[in-house]
């Protein structure tokens, strides 16, 4: 969307402001749009207005739950305010979805400020570990018929 290169090019020139218009008059166009919302959400972010990032992102998520990133965003809204088990949580969720090296980061800084677990944990980081590989193992069965679906209809159309 045009809107987006726009406001992007007036938030780096440091017009957050006039960026967040700018975005606001795209999704007045476009309301179901939930790039809109991310970007506006990020301007937002970078203005520390943490209210009214987290109702963007929490926008974006009624829109497309599984939206790139935004979990991560909300994560770092309740990691500056103090609340980092929920900050783990959804950092953990955006990893699950796929890569985002930003909740990688901080997962490994949050951990890294985090004593080890107690022997009792261990069994829910196992349990992680092994939902993560079922997880890895799934996303590769998908791709894999798909990539099957797609030979056989190219097949079906060279009749």
């Amino acid at each position: 969307v045009l809107a987006t290169r726009i406001a992007t090019a007036q938030a780096r020139m440091g017009r957050l402001d006039l960026a967040a218009a700018t975005l606001r008059q795209a999704i007045d166009c476009l309301p179901a749009d939930p790039g809109l919302h991310q970007n506006l959400g990020l301007v937002h972010l970078k203005q520390k207005d943490l209210d009214a990032a987290l109702g963007q992102f929490e926008r974006v998520l009624a829109l497309e739950a599984s939206y790139p990133n935004t979990h991560y965003y909300i994560g770092l809204i309740h990691e500056m305010r103090g609340d980092e088990t929920t900050a783990r949580r959804l950092y953990v969720d955006e990893v699950n979805k796929g890569a985002c090296l930003g909740a990688w980061d901080r997962l490994y800084e949050l951990n890294q400020k985090t004593p080890r677990p107690r022997p009792s944990s261990r069994g829910i980081v196992t349990v992680s570990l092994a939902l993560l590989a079922v997880a890895a193992a799934a996303y590769a069965l998908r791709v894999y018929l798909d990539a099957r679906q797609a030979r056989a209809l190219s097949f079906h159309g060279a009749d």
